[in-house]
C-alpha cells in the first residue's frame, strides 16, 4: 500500500520531459528553483529547461510576497557588497548559458533584467550572451537593461545599449526591448525579424528614429506591436516625431504612445491605442485605411477638443468599432455618441477643470459605459440604448456638497437596472453635514450590484455618517471598502455592527417611501488594505 501511494503521488514526475518543460515556463522563477528538490525527473528538467529567466533585482533583494512584501527585507547595502552580488549574478548568467551552448541545448525563452549602466565590460558580456542565446535559437527575448532608479528619462545617459547581435536572431517570434538604448548605428545594419509575431519596443532612447522604422519594416508577419514612451536622445518629454506603419497585412494589434506623428495602413487591424503627448504639442494621424478597427483608445489629446462634429467624423471611418476609449481628453461642454455597432463606451475624465456637462448616446447595441471623473458628473441621457446596457461610474475627490447631486443624478435613471457599479473616492474636504439637507425622499433609492469605496485616511472619523449618506442615494448589494493602514480596522468592524443590528437613525420618508434600511435584504462587505484583498465576506440580512 505505502508502495503503490508513492507511485500515485509522484505522478508528475513520469510525465514527458516536453509537458514538464510546458508546467515550468508557466511557474515564477522563485518556484522553478524550488521543484529541484522535489525529484530527480523534476531537478533534470528544470536545470535543461528551454525558458531561462534572470532578474538582477530579485538575485540581490529576494521577492515580493503577496502583500507587497519582500522575503528578503530590502536593508542600505555598502557599494562593495552590491557590486559583489552583481557580479556574482553576472557569473551565474554566464555559466548558465555557457553549459547550454557545450551541451547544445535549446533556448525557447530568454529573459534579463538587470542593470548594467556605465560598464562597458558588462555591455561586452551581454553581447556575448546574446551571441549564445541567438545560437540557441530564442523565440521569446525579454530584455530590460536599467539604471538603479529604472526612470525612463532621468538615466537615459546611463542606459546600455543593446546589442546588435539581437537583429540577427532569426528564430525570434516575440521581442521585449525595455529601458535600454538603441545604437544609431544600427540604421544601415540589416534586421532578421522574417519569423517576429510580438514586438514591444519601451521606454527606449534613440539617436534616429529610423532604427525604429527599419525593425518594423521587417517584421513581415508581426501581428502586435506596441511602441511606449521612446523617444529621441535629448528630448525627453516630447517622444518620438513620426512612425509609418505601412505593408503589415497581418498587423492586428497596435500600442503606440509618445509619437506625435502617426500614420498606420493596416488592413487587417483591430486594435489601436494612441497618445501622441503628455502635453499639449499638436498631433497628426493617418489612419483612414483601418476599415476593420474594433477597438479605438484614444488619449492626452490636449490640442484639440472634441465637439460632436469630431465625433461623427471618427465613427464615421470606422464602421466596424464596438469599443470606444476617450480619456485625458478636452471634451466641449455637449457632446453626442451616435453609433450602431459600437457595444463599449468609456470616457477618462480626469481634468477637474473639466467643462462637460452634458452627454448624449445614441447608441441601440451599447452594452457597457464606463465614465470616469474628477469633476462634477455631467448628465447622461440615452437616445436609444440595449437592455443589456450596463454602467460603471467613478467618482474621484468627492466632497460633502456633492451628494445632493449625486444623489439627483442616481435619481435619473429611475428603476432601471443599468448601473451596475459605482466608484467613490472620498477626500479629505469631506466635511459631516445634516443628512436631512438631502431632503425628502421622493422615490426609493436606485439599486447598484457593486458600491466600490475609497476612503481618506483622515476621514476614519466620519466613515459611518459617510456611508449612511450614500446609502441614501443607491441601494447596492455588495459594498467595498478599500483603505490603507492608517484607518483603524475598528472603524470597519463597527460600520459591520451597525449594518447588522440596524442601530442607525431612520430615514423613510412621510410619503410611505421606505429608506435604504428597511429595502436592504442582504449586502455582501469586503475590505482592502492597499492592494490586498479581505477575503473574509460578510453576509448581512435584516
Amino acid at each position: 500500500m505505502k508502495e503503490m501511494r508513492l507511485e500515485t503521488t509522484d505522478r508528475l514526475s513520469n510525465l514527458p520531459k516536453h509537458i514538464l518543460d510546458d508546467i515550468l515556463s508557466r511557474l515564477p522563477e522563485e518556484d522553478v528553483a524550488r521543484t529541484r528538490i522535489l525529484s530527480k525527473a523534476w531537478n533534470d528538467t528544470s536545470s535543461t529547461s528551454p525558458n531561462l529567466r534572470f532578474s538582477q533585482h530579485k538575485y540581490i533583494f529576494g521577492v515580493r510576497k503577496n502583500d507587497g512584501s519582500h522575503q528578503n527585507e530590502i536593508l542600505p547595502m555598502p557599494i562593495v557588497e552590491l557590486e559583489r552580488k552583481r557580479n556574482k549574478f553576472a557569473d551565474h548568467v554566464e555559466k548558465t548559458l555557457t553549459r547550454f551552448h557545450d551541451q547544445c541545448l535549446a533556448i525557447r525563452e530568454f529573459k534579463l533584467h538587470m542593470n548594467c549602466s556605465g560598464s562597458q565590460s558588462m555591455y561586452r558580456r551581454i553581447d556575448h550572451w546574446m551571441r549564445l542565446v541567438v545560437e540557441g535559437g530564442v523565440q521569446e527575448l525579454n530584455l530590460l537593461l536599467s539604471h538603479d532608479r529604472e526612470t525612463w528619462y532621468e538615466c537615459a545617459v546611463d542606459h546600455c545599449c543593446f546589442p546588435p547581435s539581437i537583429l540577427e536572431a532569426k528564430s525570434l517570434i516575440k521581442l521585449t526591448l525595455m529601458y535600454g538604448k538603441i545604437d544609431h548605428s544600427l540604421v544601415n545594419n540589416p534586421v532578421q525579424f522574417s519569423s517576429l509575431q510580438k514586438l514591444s519596443l519601451s521606454y527606449l532612447t534613440v539617436k534616429d528614429e529610423q532604427v525604429i522604422q527599419n525593425i518594423i519594416s521587417s517584421c513581415p508577419l508581426i501581428e502586435y506591436l506596441s511602441l511606449l514612451l521612446c523617444h529621441m536622445e535629448g528630448q525627453n518629454n516630447i517622444g518620438l516625431k513620426s512612425i509609418r506603419i505601412h505593408g503589415l497585412c497581418k498587423l492586428k494589434t497596435v500600442r503606440a504612445l509618445m509619437i506625435q506623428e502617426i500614420d498606420i495602413d493596416a488592413p487587417n487591424l483591430e486594435y489601436l491605442e494612441y497618445a501622441p503627448s503628455f502635453s499639449n504639442i499638436p498631433f497628426k494621424t493617418n489612419m483612414d485605411k483601418c476599415k476593420n478597427l474594433k477597438t479605438l483608445s484614444l488619449s492626452h489629446l490636449r490640442s484639440i477638443i472634441i465637439t460632436d462634429k469630431w465625433l461623427f467624423e471618427l465613427l464615421l471611418k470606422f464602421p466596424l468599432l464596438e469599443r470606444l476609449r476617450l480619456a485625458r481628453c478636452n471634451f466641449s461642454e455637449k457632446i453626442k455618441v451616435s453609433s450602431a455597432h459600437l457595444k463599449v463606451l468609456e470616457f477618462l475624465d480626469y481634468f477637474p477643470s473639466s467643462i462637460l456637462k452634458e452627454v448624449h448616446i445614441d447608441a441601440p447595441n451599447l452594452r457597457s459605459l464606463k465614465y470616469d471623473t474628477s469633476a462634477e458628473m455631467p448628465t447622461l441621457s440615452f437616445l436609444s440604448n440595449s437592455n443589456l446596457l450596463q454602467i460603471e461610474l467613478n467618482l474621484l475627490f468627492v466632497s460633502y456638497w456633492d451628494f445632493e447631486k449625486l444623489r439627483q443624478f442616481l435619481q435619473s435613471f429611475g428603476h432601471r437596472s443599468i448601473l451596475s457599479c459605482l466608484s467613490i473616492k472620498i477626500d479629505h474636504q469631506y466635511n459631516k453635514f445634516d443628512i436631512d439637507a438631502l431632503g425628502d425622499v421622493s422615490e426609493p433609492p436606485p439599486s447598484i450590484k457593486h458600491l466600490n469605496l475609497w476612503i481618506d485616511p483622515k476621514l476614519q472619523t466620519y466613515v459611518l455618517h459617510l456611508v449612511t449618506s450614500l446609502l441614501c442615494s443607491c441601494c447596492p448589494t455588495a459594498i467595498h471598502v478599500r483603505h490603507d493602514y492608517k484607518i483603524s480596522d475598528t472603524v470597519i468592524e463597527t460600520l459591520c455592527d451597525i449594518l447588522r443590528s440596524g442601530k442607525h437613525e431612520c430615514y423613510c420618508s412621510p410619503r410611505d417611501i421606505k429608506c435604504w434600511w428597511h429595502i436592504l435584504k442582504g449586502l455582501q462587505l469586503t475590505k482592502s488594505i492597499g492592494e490586498v484583498i479581505d477575503e473574509t465576506t460578510i453576509q448581512l440580512e435584516y
